[in-house]
């Protein structure tokens, strides 16, 4: 994601994901051409939510992308809002961080300093700003977190490498919030999935570190969900003593199948058991069960070749329990020796 001192290095967005990978060149290719930028772009790095919607501010100058200096300390809210709608973020009571940052310090080069934004522009370019003859540390770099001042009660999937997964953060006095792993579990994971649009058949629920370790430690903690809730502030929770960044609650949320976005909650027919219908991992993993549209009664479709095995799950094709093929008929291995 770009270069110092002539080495490359994995930013957040891919650091978060565990997708760095130790046997890559450091070497830099000329011009850094994944880092290359078009001057007076703005970006946020090594936030806490893994979204970009906050983080080290980076202004890019020549092509490259480049701290803030706030040596002066003329980086205020103004600065920052104009950061965050650049960024895609309507905020009007961001959050400054100034000298130090809790997003830590950059990279690359300094070049741009002293913004005397009003707050109307519509980008940092715009704003009256130095970008010659800046000599500036790195502890002097600026940051901003765009999500301030959301609602209390709403909720956020954020970090994951997909849409659907990742952790799980609840908007606490207008702020959001980690969720710590302890009582959390599919009850909570079904109520969450629910409230963003997903299906409320299939989900999963995680814990520990399984989308990376956040920046931020969790401040929420022991939900308490039967599963019927609307939303998950609706459900029993406290926010003391919720731990730290090693046990942070995750989901993987699915969306909704053809089934389910009917309005049904049933099966699909792709095997049978003792005289009934039943999902396998593929139908169920999508959601896409519909047990009140199909005829109970098991079709023939079923038989096998003798010696083939599947892996029968709820979750996904990649595990489930070992099914082999004798005589024509899937069946269950016995492990009692």
């Amino acid at each position: 994601s770009g270069c110092n001192a002539g080495g490359c290095y994995c930013d957040n967005a891919c650091y978060g994901f565990g997708d760095c990978c130790s046997d890559i060149s450091n070497t830099c290719p000329q011009g850094d051409p994944v880092a290359a930028c078009t001057t007076g772009e703005v970006r946020l790095v090594d936030g806490f939510y893994g979204n970009f919607s906050d983080g080290r501010v980076e202004f890019c100058v020549s092509g490259q992308w480049t701290s803030i200096c706030n040596s002066d300390s003329s980086w205020d809210s103004f600065d920052s809002i104009v950061a965050c709608s650049q960024s895609g973020y309507t905020q009007d009571q961001p959050i400054v961080y100034t000298n130090p940052i809790p997003y830590g310090q950059g990279y690359d080069g300094i070049t741009a300093t002293g913004f005397q934004c009003t707050g109307d522009e519509a980008s940092l370019s715009s704003c009256t700003y130095t970008s010659t003859g800046v000599d500036c540390g790195h502890q002097f770099d600026v940051g901003v977190d765009c999500n301030a001042g959301c609602t209390n009660g709403d909720t956020m999937i954020t970090s994951g490498d997909i849409v659907t997964g990742g952790y799980v953060l609840l908007c606490v006095n207008g702020n959001w919030e980690y969720i710590s792993a302890t009582g959390w579990g599919n009850e909570e994971a079904q109520v969450l999935c629910g409230e963003q649009g997903y299906s409320t058949l299939v989900y999963h629920a995680y814990g520990g570190n399984t989308y990376g370790t956040p920046k931020k430690a969790p401040t929420v903690t022991n939900f308490n969900c039967l599963g019927n809730e609307a939303q998950l502030s609706q459900c029993g929770y406290n926010t003391t003593d919720a731990g730290d960044t090693d046990n942070v609650a995750g989901i993987l949320c699915q969306t909704k199948g053809t089934c389910e976005s009917n309005g049904h909650t049933g099966c699909c027919i792709f095997g049978c058991n003792t005289g009934s219908c039943y999902c396998d991992s593929s139908c169920h993993f999508f959601g896409d069960c519909c047990y009140d549209d199909i005829d109970l009664t098991c079709p023939d479709s079923d038989e096998c070749t003798e010696g083939d095995l599947r892996l029968n799950s709820t979750y996904s094709d990649y595990e489930g329990r070992v099914e082999v093929c004798i005589n024509g008929k899937f069946g269950a291995l016995c492990d009692d020796n």
